[in-house]
């Protein structure tokens, strides 16, 4: 049977909210001092904003990414059979079972990579300025509206940037945190 898309799709969404939701929802991600640190870092570091944080992420976020992933596969694959279910059996104050925390942390730190390298592709994606130039001489990219975007692009660049950064912390406290729990059968 051919897949039209729509099954993937719908999987693609599925995954999505099951993650975010095993991350504790966008409540958690406002509350999370990590979160808070990459916005101030972001915000003091307003030079970033105009294109030095494209390249600082396409220097930083594929090793970074890179190591995230490797780690990751690596983590859950040493991780005994009899840990992963006392793991799952046993719960955090919000009701998410400590293995489904530890996954969608690890997610989480990896799809904010992967966001903030996306969007340093798409801010210098080369069509609409290429465009603007073609069809109006370039009279767009000097309007407002077309600055404020790019100076908010800029921002939320550069705060992805961070956040990256910061995520790595809250990686290696998932690292921490698993190695201070013994086998419940050991």
């Amino acid at each position: 049977m051919v897949d039209d898309g729509d099954e993937q799709w719908r999987t693609l969404w599925k995954v999505l909210r099951r993650y975010l939701s095993n991350y504790g929802g966008r409540k958690a991600i406002l509350r999370s001092p990590f979160f808070w640190v990459a916005l101030f870092l972001a915000i003091g570091n307003f030079r970033l904003w105009h294109i030095d944080w494209i390249s600082y992420c396409r220097e930083i976020l594929p090793s970074l990414l890179g190591f995230s992933l490797g780690t990751y596969a690596i983590l859950f694959s040493i991780i005994s059979s009899r840990i992963k279910r006392a793991l799952k059996a046993t719960e955090n104050d919000g009701g998410i079972p400590y293995l489904d925390e530890m996954n969608a942390t690890f997610f989480h730190f990896i799809f904010v990579q992967v966001l903030a390298l996306i969007l340093s592709y798409v801010r210098e994606a080369t069509f609409v300025f290429e465009t603007d130039e073609f069809l109006f001489g370039g009279a767009v990219a000097e309007t407002g509206l077309f600055l404020g975007a790019n100076v908010f692009l800029g921002f939320l660049g550069t705060s992805l940037f961070f956040y990256s950064i910061a995520l790595t912390v809250a990686a290696a406290m998932v690292v921490y945190r698993l190695a201070g729990i013994v086998d419940p059968q050991g």
